[in-house]
């Protein structure tokens, strides 16, 4: 009986579309390495930020995780604000709107 399904699934050789498709995505290396450097700085700053420097009292923070204290302090807030409810043309602290945001 014969079977029209294809062989083994090691005949079918998927390597040289990868390849194709990698090759024409492929990213620059010094644009990753200022990327990850710029990551680095941040949560380097962010570090800085919660351990060494005093923090101001009427400063909120969106989260009261180490490092997520200072990365959602300030404009960090209005971001989490929007991730969660979304604009709104009403303020939302004080006289302040987050559509300035968008």
């Amino acid at each position: 009986m014969s079977s029209s399904l294809p062989g083994p699934l090691s005949a079918v050789s998927w390597r040289p579309p990868v390849r194709a498709l990698t090759d024409e995505i492929a990213l620059d290396r010094s644009l990753v390495a200022i990327f990850v450097a710029s990551r680095l700085l941040i949560v380097l700053a962010a570090i800085v930020a919660e351990y060494l420097l005093p923090r101001n009292p009427l400063l909120i923070p969106g989260d009261g995780a180490p490092i997520l204290t200072s990365l959602t302090s300030w404009d960090g807030w209005y971001y989490l604000g929007i991730v969660r409810d979304g604009y709104q043309t009403a303020p939302v602290d004080g006289a302040y709107s987050n559509v300035a945001f968008a």
